[in-house]
């Protein structure tokens, strides 16, 4: 039964699917088509392509073609690998690796012997080992090529050896010949001869040796009685050669304990000045106490006076660079001290002119607290006589004024407080004058106790404008209250 239309593909969807499966494959073959077209080039030389270049047009013809050179090279690969697995071929392979593996150790050894004919080391004669892959017959005779190629070599060294050889025997022979020819024919009657004469030559020697020989003995016997006659002197000088002995050796032994003691004093400046490091380790080298290391094994050890000296020398040396070098650096500090100490005078006579400016600051305030009292004061008679008109109000400002006398006594604990600040900075400021040493902490504590001060001036200034402002305020409403008085009073 046929299927319903509505399951059936789209006709226009099926064909263009339809369509770009060819193009894919299309696409494909061309891929294929090169590289066939490549395989005949590179071996085959373009033969098939020519055939196809040279027949009729025929459709799909350059597939015929292609599956022609597949063919071929199929056929090809097979034969090559029938050859390459033939049993013949592997063991004439074999074969020849085991020839060439002895040929290989027969020239070896005779490379040696050639060597060591003409008298050149024969130590380290080799030859490159080859190695011949299995089931590849072109590498084992490629390694085949150049074992040969090696072999060739040493054969024509060997020549050559040959031919030196050849020269080194004909100048044996040309000197032996030479050597023959020079040498001149002696009968026996004359070698007799000569040794005769040699022998009564050798005789006459020995009897003049004699002689000599019994006239020293003559000579010993008389050197002994002349010996006994001259030992007592020799006694007496051996006694005195004894005496200056012993005082050149009590001349020496003093000699080395004066040494020894001044080497023991040197090594004790030594000492303490390698205990005397600065801290940060500027000053000390390690040459200084190698050569204190060296001194003290030289006076525990009880050695020489040389060797002593030597050593004692070497400290000495030493010490001084360690003493030179720590001056420089004293040197060097002592600069920037003196470099810090008038960069800084700098300060303290600003700080002095700025503690003048505030003692003035001070001295206007407290002449102004003390105007303020005066004022107050006479505030507070008027604010009395005022008090017997109108008692009801003056109980009401009454508050007011005590509010008022107790800020005034709070500007006056604050004039008090710094004024002692002044005091406790001009204590301050004789330190830095007196101790120089310490000048940027003493500045530094200095500049805050100053900005201190100088805060706490401010805020008395502004404590004493405003006790002045309520001063004012506080008149300004007793001269009212006093007028309401006066005219209540005026009114009664």
């Amino acid at each position: 039964m046929p299927e319903p239309m509505s399951n059936r593909p789209d006709a226009a969807a099926e064909l263009a699917d339809m369509r770009r499966k060819m193009i894919q494959q299309l696409t494909a073959s061309g891929k294929l088509l090169q590289a066939v077209w490549t395989i005949d080039t590179d071996y085959f030389g373009s033969r098939f392509q020519h055939q196809l270049q040279q027949g009729a047009q025929v459709a799909f013809k350059e597939w015929d073609v292609a599956t022609t050179v597949v063919e071929t090279l199929a056929e090809e690969l097979q034969g090559a690998a029938a050859f390459a697995d033939s049993p013949v071929l592997r063991d004439c392979i074999a074969s020849l690796v085991a020839g060439l593996e002895q040929l290989r150790t027969q020239v070896m050894e005779l490379e040696k012997a050639s060597l060591a004919s003409v008298g050149l080391p024969s130590a380290k004669v080799q030859f490159n080992a080859r190695v011949f892959p299995d089931n590849n017959p072109l590498a084992c005779i490629n390694e085949a090529t150049g074992f040969v190629r090696e072999v060739q070599g040493w054969i024509t060294r060997t020549v050559d050896r040959i031919g030196a050889l050849k020269m080194m025997l004909q100048e044996a022979e040309r000197a032996r010949q030479e050597a023959e020819e020079t040498v001149t024919q002696v009968s026996t009657d004359e070698i007799a001869q000569t040794l005769g004469a040699e022998i009564k030559a050798r005789d006459e020697d020995l009897s003049k040796l004699r002689a000599q020989a019994a006239q020293l003995q003559d000579k010993l016997a008389r050197g002994g009685a002349t010996a006994a006659a001259i030992e007592g002197g020799n006694d007496e000088e051996i006694r005195f050669l004894r005496a200056e002995l012993a005082r050149l050796a009590d001349l020496n032994q003093s000699d080395r304990a004066e040494v020894r003691s001044l080497v023991v004093e040197i090594e004790g400046i030594a000492a303490q000045a390698e205990a005397e490091a600065r801290p940060d380790g500027k000053d000390q080298t390690d040459d200084l106490v190698i050569t204190l290391s060296v001194l003290r094994d030289a006076i525990a050890d009880k050695g020489t006076i040389e060797a002593m000296a030597t050593a004692a020398d070497a400290v000495l040396v030493e010490w001084s660079k360690v003493v030179h070098r720590r001056a420089v650096l004293v040197a060097g500090e002592l600069e920037q001290t003196k470099s810090f100490v008038s960069k800084h005078e700098s300060a303290v006579k600003g700080a002095t002119a700025e503690m003048e400016q505030l003692k003035l600051k001070l001295s206007a305030a407290t002449g102004d607290a003390e105007r303020s009292q005066a004022a107050f004061a006479k505030l507070q008679t008027e604010l009395t006589q005022a008090k017997r008109g109108d008692s009801e109000r003056l109980k009401a400002q009454d508050g007011d004024r005590q509010a008022l006398a107790k800020q005034v006594a709070e500007v006056e604990a604050r004039l008090a407080e710094a004024g002692k600040a002044l005091d406790a900075e001009r204590g301050k400021l004789k330190i830095i004058g007196g101790e120089r040493d310490n000048t940027a902490r003493e500045l530094a504590a200095a500049k805050a106790d100053l900005l201190g001060a100088r805060s706490d001036a401010q805020k008395a200034r502004a404590d004493a404008e405003q006790a002045r402002t309520a001063l004012q305020q506080a008149k300004a409403e007793a001269d009212k209250a006093k007028a309401e008085a006066q005219a209540r009073m005026a009114e009664a």
